[in-house]
């Protein structure tokens, strides 16, 4: 456990085409626990406004992950009651969204 840090980090939430959204002041902070490659995080994100929205949302990671196509964001998805997973798109947020965020992911 020579490699450990805890923290936390104000992502950004954007779309693949490069819209953007904003975050509540009191709902825009995740946490994150890195233990050597591993990165763990956690916590709940409003958004309260959008701005150009055109494709799926994408949330900006604390630490590079090697094996994303763009490594500075990862790609949001919703599973429905009938377990298919979609990508959430911007047709699916407004400015009442929130969102959990528990993901694990490795670091280069």
């Amino acid at each position: 456990l020579d490699d450990y840090e805890e923290g936390t980090y104000a992502p950004t939430v954007t779309d693949e085409n490069g819209g953007s959204y904003g975050l509540s002041t009191n709902s825009d902070t995740l946490q994150y626990t890195k233990i050597g490659r591993k990165v763990t995080l956690q916590g709940m994100l409003a958004v309260t406004s959008e701005s150009s929205p055109n494709g799926t949302l994408r949330l900006s990671l604390p630490f590079t992950a090697p094996t994303l196509i763009d490594d500075s964001e990862f790609a949001l998805y919703s599973i429905g009651d009938d377990g298919v997973t979609n990508y959430i798109g911007h047709d699916e947020v407004d400015t009442n969204f929130q969102f959990h965020v528990n993901l694990s992911y490795v670091v280069s």
